[in-house]
């Protein structure tokens, strides 16, 4: 729709409106499937995402409990005879820019898999970073990709996988495909245990944890108005060590990239049983630290 908006389109000048339906965001999707639990409200979330049709494809009672949507998964999208087993596929096959679909999959399976960079997703793919430059462009402006800004340094944006969905195909079927067709999903599942809370259930909580900054924390919790709010990776050279902040608050109206930021709040978000401890406390503090020794407005940052 947005081509038709340019350059020599039929809608260029004449569209009045360009109205935009974005997915529910966690929040929303939990209260649309009616699941109470937030922490399998959060799973369900990382693995459809907030497309509020595919509340109708499911066919069953929304999930409870975890066993129930491990459950839901195997009936779904781990169901080879499930319309949802092949929603990645049907969705790459819906842009008609997408030709070589095998190039297109090997590339959305790169950025799953850790490559966020053009080189990075080139190193991984076999081909030159030149040469992904239209494939990329595509994804990005079709919507299975989005550029993510380090909020402080001025460096290229990391790259991700825009839909849930495409990455669980990715990194969860498509690997152990094979199984599925077999009717062996609960085992591919299993198998797939350590990269489901990874790459999948951290990234997401990582992603919510932002959002939840950025669009519902009060400025009496941050201690101002917040403004933009991303990531950013912080190197300590005395360290020899690098920290990747995966929640950091500029105040509003200010800039991106800016030489003296005003940074609100920073934190960490992991998905993990673990207790927090003190040692987290003290890891913050040393980032807030290395980003005044540079230049940074931290304040009480924390």
């Amino acid at each position: 729709m947005s081509q038709l908006l340019s350059g020599t389109k039929a809608l260029r000048g004449r569209a009045e409106l360009n109205l935009q339906l974005r997915p529910f965001d966690y929040r929303q999707t939990a209260e649309f499937y009616g699941i109470e639990d937030p922490l399998v409200a959060l799973r369900l979330y990382s693995i459809l995402g907030g497309t509020p049709g595919y509340r109708d494809l499911i066919g069953v009672s929304s999930p409870q409990t975890e066993e129930e949507l491990e459950s839901l998964i195997l009936q779904t999208v781990g169901n080879p005879s499930h319309a949802l087993f092949s929603e990645a596929e049907y969705l790459l096959r819906e842009d008609p820019r997408i030709v070589d679909r095998s190039l297109y999959h090997s590339v959305l399976a790169a950025v799953a898999g850790g490559a966020h960079t053009p080189t990075a997703i080139g190193q991984r793919i076999g081909r030159p970073a030149s040469a992904l430059s239209h494939p990329l462009d595509v994804l990005i402006t079709s919507g299975f990709l989005v550029r993510r800004d380090d909020v402080l340094r001025q460096r290229r944006p990391v790259l991700e996988i825009a839909d849930p969905i495409v990455r669980f195909s990715d990194l969860i079927v498509n690997p152990y495909g094979a199984m599925y067709e077999d009717r062996r999903g609960v085992v591919a599942l299993s198998r797939s245990g350590p990269t489901l809370r990874s790459q999948i259930f951290s990234p997401t909580f990582e992603q919510v944890s932002r959002e939840w900054v950025a669009r519902y924390a009060a400025a009496e919790t941050l201690g101002e108005m917040p403004g933009h709010v991303g990531s950013t990776v912080v190197n300590d050279s005395r360290g020899r060590s690098r920290y990747d902040v995966d929640v950091v608050v500029l105040g509003a109206g200010q800039p991106l990239h800016s030489r003296s930021p005003n940074v609100a709040a920073i934190g960490q978000a992991k998905d993990s049983d673990a207790a927090r401890t003190l040692n987290d406390l003290y890891r913050l503090e040393r980032i807030r630290d290395l980003m005044a020794a540079r230049g940074a407005r931290v304040g009480q940052s924390a």
